[in-house]
Order: structure tokens, then sequence, then C-alpha cells
């Protein structure tokens, strides 16, 4: 199923943000770009071929 940008975005975002507090509560860890996009595009369902830029 197709989604328009501005839905897919606000998805992702919802879906990013326990998982970015979830890293920022253990001490020293560390989460990569293509980790956080991997997570987050599962989290959602919404799927993306873009690639990710830092």
């Amino acid at each position: 199923m197709a989604v328009g940008y501005a839905e897919a975005l606000a998805a992702w975002r919802a879906a990013a943000y326990p998982l970015l507090v979830q890293v920022a509560g253990r001490y020293r860890a560390v989460i990569t770009y293509g980790q956080l996009g991997e997570a987050v595009q599962e989290a959602s369902g919404i799927r993306t071929r873009s690639l990710l830029q830092n």
C-alpha cells in the first residue's frame, strides 16, 4: 500500500521516538543511521527504497 510522504514521515517520527529514548537510556549506547532506519520502517510498516542520508 502506498502512502504519501507526509504520512510516512509522521509514522516514522512516531516510531523513532521510543526507540531513541530507549537507546538514550542505556549507558554508552549508540545506534547507526542504518539500524535506526531499518527499525523505524519495521515498526511503522512503511518502507522506502530511498537511501538514508545523514
